[in-house]
Order: structure tokens, then sequence, then C-alpha cells
């Protein structure tokens, strides 16, 4: 907790009377296995008092992304050289290689 203060993203809680309305938002711990050293404060949004949750009483924003059934059933155009058998005869075995941020894992034929 003491992280989160010195960041600023909690303070200490008053010690006099707290107001009528207010409310506790409960966490816990998460530890990576890869970084037992690093502990991760998870906040439970989804917790109830009387019923109501923090995530009940927010604003739903519009779901932004397309349904995967309204994507799929779209047709797709295509076009194929089909003068030489739809294969490229200048195109050797070993003179092709996959690249881009991750390399492929099958080594090219010799």
């Amino acid at each position: 907790m003491d992280a989160l203060v010195q960041k600023g993203y909690a303070k200490p809680a008053p010690a006099e009377e707290t107001p009528n309305r207010t409310w506790y938002l409960p966490h816990f711990v998460v530890i990576n296995p890869m970084k037992p050293d690093k502990l991760r404060v998870v906040h439970d949004a989804t917790a109830k008092t009387h019923g109501v949750s923090l995530n009940d009483t927010l604003l739903k924003s519009p779901d932004l992304l397309q349904s995967l059934p309204g994507v799929v059933p779209n047709e797709v155009s295509t076009t194929h050289d089909s003068s030489n058998g739809g294969y490229n005869r200048d195109v050797y075995a070993g003179q092709i290689e996959t690249s881009g941020p991750r390399r492929s894992p099958i080594p090219l034929e010799e």
C-alpha cells in the first residue's frame, strides 16, 4: 500500500467519522510465479454490498467490436492466375522464408 500512496493512487482513510455514503472497494493480491517479488493489487469492482456493485453503477459504453457471426458470412474476392496451373514455376524450395516480427519455426528445405 505504501507504493500506491507514494505514487498518488491511494491515500490513507481519515480517522474521523466517515459520511453515510461511503463505499469500500475490496482488493486482493495476485502473485505471478515468474515474478514472486512483485505483488499486483487487484480491486474487486464486482463485489456487491446490499445487492449493488461498483460495476453495476458505472455507465455502459457501446460495444465497438463487430460480432463474429456478422463478419464470417461476408464474401471474399480472390484472383488466380491459372495460365501456369496455379504454380509459380520460377520459385524453388529454399527461396521463400516467412518474415515479420516472428520467424517461422519450420526451417527451409535444402
